[in-house]
């Protein structure tokens, strides 16, 4: 039994990139839960509850949102996990509707992911969807309802104890501020013992839009 402030566990998020993939910035939501599970050896389960902000007033203290999670790893090097929310809009889109508050009374609309990373030798290969599943009637006027989705996919090498490279490949729809397809690259590199350097380049396409946008990301780390 776990409660207080903390993610809710609605997603995985694994990423070798620099950047957070556009998954977690959809599904990704921090709120007081009180969550229950059950571990073994080859999975684990896991259902709870917690109070969003975009509520009712008169509920602003009672948790009304409902999630369910479980993965399981009955391969070695390969680790597979679905999760559903009763509310998808807690996360990613938690701004966006406390932005357009006055449109029309939020109505909750359940969210779902399924994700799946493994390992192979030098490699590694991360996949992750997450769906809105259904609409959401609360739409600004003249604007059409959104069902929000999006995929991430990745691919990872390691050279090397001290170098590797990944590259990554996303899609998503109806995801208010965010590109409907990104593509980027990555490498890292350890420069000295608890130090190391990573570089990401990024290409964003945005619906609606003939512009394009490209990113240089670097990092520098160290671990103390």
């Amino acid at each position: 039994l776990e409660t207080g402030l903390k993610g809710v566990p609605f997603g995985v998020f694994n990423s070798h990139m620099i950047t957070d993939p556009l998954v977690k910035d959809l599904a990704d939501g921090k709120e007081t839960l009180i969550q229950l599970g059950y571990s073994a050896d080859a999975f684990e389960v896991g259902v709870g509850v917690f109070n969003g902000d975009l509520d009712v007033p008169d509920s602003d203290q009672i948790p009304d949102n409902y999630f369910a999670t479980a993965s399981f790893n009955f391969f070695e090097g390969t680790s597979t996990s679905i999760s559903w929310t009763s509310d998808l809009g807690e996360a990613g889109l938690e701004d966006y509707f406390l932005l357009h508050s006055d449109s029309l009374p939020y109505i909750d609309v359940a969210g779902f992911n399924i994700g799946l990373s493994s390992e192979l030798g030098l490699f590694a290969v991360e996949v992750e969807y997450v769906t809105a599943l259904d609409e959401w009637q609360n739409h600004l006027p003249n604007s059409a309802p959104i069902k929000p989705s999006s995929l991430n996919t990745e691919l990872a090498y390691s050279i090397n104890e001290k170098y590797g490279v990944a590259a990554r490949y996303e899609i998503s729809s109806d995801f208010p501020g965010h590109p409907e397809a990104r593509c980027s690259i990555a490498g890292c590199c350890q420069v000295r013992e608890n130090l190391s350097l990573g570089l990401e380049y990024l290409i964003s396409d945005y619906e609606n839009s003939d512009d394009n946008t490209s990113t240089i990301l670097t990092k520098l780390v160290l671990d103390v």
